[in-house]
């Protein structure tokens, strides 16, 4: 079990399940919120996430995939906690700087390289796609 908080200690929770890859996504969305780019994710099984002190404010989003995206924060901090694709989704990423001891995975893929600042690292053997992997 990993568990993770946001910065203000507001909200905190748990991952019953360890993390299946760790992704980087340089989407515009993400550049949003990070202020830079790419956000690293923990992705994990959706009912591994749980919430173990305080409540969530949610962001749903319309993403360039055309899917909707739930994206859930602390509303004292500002933190971005967990991110879930579509209601139902079977899966969830978490922003691994969020967690408290990361798991020790390399990063398995970078999404929506086309939207890559031209000065973003990309990890050598990376799989890489232009927008989602189809």
């Amino acid at each position: 079990m990993r568990t993770g908080r946001c910065l203000c200690g507001a909200v905190a929770y748990e991952l019953t399940d360890e993390p299946q890859m760790l992704a980087l996504c340089h989407c515009r969305d993400c550049q949003y919120i990070t202020g830079g780019e790419p956000v690293a994710v923990a992705i994990a099984p959706a009912g591994a996430f749980n919430l173990t002190k305080g409540a969530l404010a949610a962001y749903w989003a319309p993403a360039a995939s055309g899917n909707r995206v739930d994206r859930n924060f602390c509303a004292i901090c500002g933190t971005h906690l967990v991110n879930r694709l579509n209601a139902g989704s079977p899966f969830v990423a978490v922003p691994v700087a969020t967690l408290d001891e990361p798991p020790p995975l390399q990063p398995q893929l970078e999404v929506w390289t086309a939207s890559a600042r031209p000065w973003a690292h990309h990890p050598e053997g990376v799989a890489t796609f232009a927008r989602n992997p189809t």
